[in-house]
């Protein structure tokens, strides 16, 4: 694999001149991070495909060992009767009970309890702002809401990409030998 060497960084008195070279390195280390990171990838998905069979076959294993545990605790309830949980050299099975609510319809729950004198106690209620709606108002309607319209300029930086369509269609034209 390649490894870009630092260019000589020294200006040369022309800024413009400077940019380019900049730019030309950047592109050029850009290009070499892209052709390592396709590389990975490749290497990555060529190991997931290796061993993927055998952790599926493994994955699927586990969960018939799981059922069939369970199937054997529910069959012997004593095992569970005061600890909850039984110990064993190899591992250890245990059963919690827990429950949680369900409600059939939630619209319909919050409406019920709606009319409800202690309603706050089981509702909560969360406002947040409407910025799509907040930027149609002037600077001054904002002001009044203590809001601020920040404009920021952002640089971005791009490397040289080839666009071989372009180059395609002028091949075709004539434009390119």
């Amino acid at each position: 694999m390649k490894t870009t060497t630092k260019k000589n960084d020294m200006p040369t008195g022309n800024p413009y001149s400077d940019l380019v070279a900049k730019l030309a390195e950047y592109s050029e280390q850009c290009n070499e991070l892209a052709v390592m990171e396709a590389d990975l990838q490749a290497r990555q998905m060529e190991a997931i495909l290796k061993d993927s069979l055998e952790y599926s076959l493994l994955l699927q294993s586990v969960a018939d060992q799981e059922a069939q545990i369970e199937a054997m605790a529910i069959r012997h309830p004593e095992w569970f009767v005061k600890p909850k949980t039984l110990k064993t050299p190899c591992g250890e099975v245990s059963f919690r009970t827990s429950t949680k609510l369900e409600p059939a319809n939630e619209d319909l729950t919050m409406a019920l309890i709606e009319q409800r004198a202690d309603k706050d106690l089981y509702l909560r209620t969360r406002n947040f702002l409407n910025i799509e709606a907040l930027e149609t108002l002037s600077d001054v309607e904002l002001a009044g809401l203590k809001i601020t319209r920040v404009t920021t300029d952002k640089c971005t930086v791009k490397p040289m990409k080839v666009d071989l369509g372009k180059a395609v269609k002028m091949a075709e034209k004539g434009g390119v030998s």
